[in-house]
């Protein structure tokens, strides 16, 4: 129903399947078994309709994000102490690179990427500089010793400064004190003006026009970068004196890459485990139940079920944590950080593919950067998956069990409530929608399940606490 309606965005679609699965974790074992199930009945379609390549390369199914769900939420306690760490180490060393030039604060870019579409193309004559800070009255400790940039904002001096005085501490847990009047100095009697709000913070309007009518002319902002209109833009491109030299973005590209190579070599080694002797049984697990799932549907077809492993893993997990890794890691969000993990997962996505890229003039430079790696990165992959297909598979029962303490600690009780009001909210807003899909399914009247359906959507929840007190009446 969900997938045939036009009307379900994605961002739709990964909210309910979160509603799915998070209702469902006060019982790992019949969320497991009820994943598995919706997986096996969507690619059993999904090879009548001779489509089997795109499963899990496309986020658009919502049998896949159900599916993506559960593996994600499976996998985190793995993320602690194997790749996780390599991936902090990862960020770290592209936050120390990046920050080692300039970053325009109001675009991002920076001197220092790994994406050319990111880098910092003016030229700028900047110094480093060294600045002695008197720390809060109550932190016991010598002024610090910071070192910035002469082109830095003060935003951006103030946020190298909490990093060198938090530096061991996690980003969430930084100290941030509300001011209150006393800060201002404000007396008993004090006379106090008021006055329209204006754009005269760049820190709140960078790059957007001020809305406030009293304002004039709107104001757009601009650090290191100014903005050019397009007329200006167009006339400059074949200009031998602009900043567009590709051997100078190479050079860069290259410096950055030289400098980060070998954190990047450690991440893409722990995502494929080539330093550890097994693999997690969670992944070997999977990896198996795709193949017998095609063993099961007579398809034979190796390198379209290698594709589904590769689009889980890659595509719909790692990807999608490079893309939000402030999701799994807890630091701060960095623009010019981002640009640069996306070259890193462009270049995770090359090496786990079959096919061979012919590189040329043209070739965007996310794929060049790394081409003298990837031939040694698909060897390590062409292991990895050896070594998955010759690792000993759990049973059902043993592999319940693991999946049962591995998330202990994923199933919050107020949350879980909470998102089973949520998933009883959209049963009842959409019940007329599942009814007419249910009356067409011959399955439905074997066990019932529309009776139950109509019985749900009759029912007051304030009698009771959740979905499933209806449901499981007799």
């Amino acid at each position: 129903m969900v997938d045939n309606d036009a009307c379900y965005t994605l961002q739709n679609k990964c909210a309910l399947s979160s509603l799915v699965v998070g209702s469902l974790l006060d019982d790992m074992r019949y969320c497991t078994e009820a994943v598995f199930a919706i997986l096996n009945h969507h690619i059993f379609l999904s090879l009548h309709k001779c489509e089997p390549h795109i499963i899990f390369r496309q986020s658009g199914s919502i049998a896949e994000q159900i599916f993506t769900v559960w593996f994600s939420l499976c996998f985190v306690e793995y993320l602690k102490d194997g790749p996780g760490q390599s991936m902090y180490l990862l960020y770290s060393a592209l936050k120390c690179q990046t920050e080692r030039g300039p970053i325009d604060a109001v675009t991002g870019d920076a001197r220092y990427s790994l994406n050319e579409s990111k880098l910092l193309r003016r030229p700028l004559d900047v110094t480093s500089m060294q600045l002695l800070v008197i720390p809060f009255d109550s932190f016991k400790q010598s002024p610090i010793i910071l070192w910035v940039l002469s082109c830095d904002t003060i935003s951006q001096v103030n946020k190298k400064l909490l990093d060198t005085i938090y530096s061991n501490e996690p980003f969430s847990a930084r100290l941030a004190k509300l001011k209150c009047l006393n800060d201002y100095n404000i007396k008993e009697n004090a006379l106090l003006t008021m006055k329209p709000t204006s754009a005269n913070s760049h820190q709140k309007y960078f790059g957007k026009a001020s809305n406030s009518k009293s304002d004039g002319p709107p104001i757009q902002y601009y650090h290191l970068e100014q903005p050019r209109s397009r007329e200006n833009r167009i006339g400059t491109e074949d200009d031998p004196t602009s900043t567009s030299i590709p051997e100078i973005f190479l050079t860069r590209l290259l410096t950055s890459k030289g400098m980060v190579k070998k954190f990047v070599g450690r991440f893409l080694e722990s995502v494929i485990y080539a330093k550890s002797f097994e693999c997690p049984p969670l992944l070997s697990f999977v990896f198996h139940a795709f193949d017998e799932i095609a063993i099961r549907n007579n398809f034979m077809n190796k390198m379209a079920v290698r594709s589904w492993k590769v689009n889980l893993w890659i595509l719909r997990f790692w990807v999608n944590i490079l893309s939000n890794i402030d999701y799994v890691l807890d630091v701060e969000r960095i623009p010019a950080v981002d640009s640069s993990l996306a070259v890193i997962a462009q270049t995770m996505v090359d090496a786990f593919s079959n096919t061979n890229y012919k590189f040329g003039k043209e070739s965007p430079s996310s794929k060049l950067l790394f081409a003298k790696d990837i031939k040694r990165y698909r060897m390590q992959v062409a292991h990895f998956f050896r070594n998955v297909a010759a690792s000993p598979r759990l049973s059902v029962e043993d592999f319940h069990r693991y999946i049962a303490i591995s998330t202990e600690d994923v199933c919050d009780g107020k949350i879980h409530c909470a998102l089973q009001n949520d998933l009883y909210e959209w049963v009842r807003s959409n019940g007329i929608k599942l009814l007419e899909q249910l009356s067409n399914d011959e399955c439905t009247e074997t066990y019932g399940i529309s009776e139950y359906l109509k019985y749900l959507l009759c029912y007051n929840k304030n009698g009771m606490n959740h979905i499933y007190a209806a449901v499981q009446l007799e």
